[in-house]
């Protein structure tokens, strides 16, 4: 087998090294992650990409969306979609294994941030996402289309523990 290797030096940069004139991995077009969303009840973690990102894209990972607001801003919310179903992209796929009470973390720049699911919604899919809040607290919000409905959406919702 005759396998082909280049290897490209650029100065203060990586070091790429092409095969057969595909590039397996390139260290500067790598983004690294800002977050971490933990769910120990159901086995689940995950990295989040900066919401500008091209790594937070739902054919990815799972993503902050646009409209949220980041963990360390006082009685913000934190809104995180996955998809769920099959495939490899269907990283909440047991999201709806989650249980009142369960511990959610999400750690962000380092900085750890514990939530407690205080509510599990269960609504038609229409671009929204609505639920009842405390102004004086902070939430983060997961959603996800249901398993074999999907036409609603799970929405779970969980408040930052003091």
């Amino acid at each position: 087998m005759n396998m082909n290797f280049t290897i490209e030096r650029k100065e203060n940069s990586v070091t790429n090294v092409k095969w057969n004139g595909i590039v397996p991995f390139k260290e500067e077009n790598k983004i690294p992650p800002i977050a971490t969303l933990t769910i120990n009840s159901i086995g689940f973690q995950r990295n989040l990409y900066p919401k500008e990102s091209q790594e937070n894209d739902l054919e990815k990972n799972i993503i902050f969306l646009k409209e949220s607001d980041m963990p360390n801003r006082d009685k913000g919310i934190v809104l995180i979609a996955g998809h769920s179903g099959t495939g490899p992209t269907a990283f909440f796929q047991t999201l709806d294994k989650v249980k009142i009470d369960d511990e959610i973390e999400l750690t962000y720049l380092n900085q750890n941030y514990v939530y407690r699911l205080v509510n599990r919604i269960v609504e038609q899919k229409i671009g929204l996402i609505r639920f009842f809040r405390n102004p004086d607290k902070s939430y983060l919000v997961l959603t996800t289309c249901m398993p074999n409905e999907k036409d609603k959406q799970l929405v779970l919702v969980a408040e930052k523990k003091n």
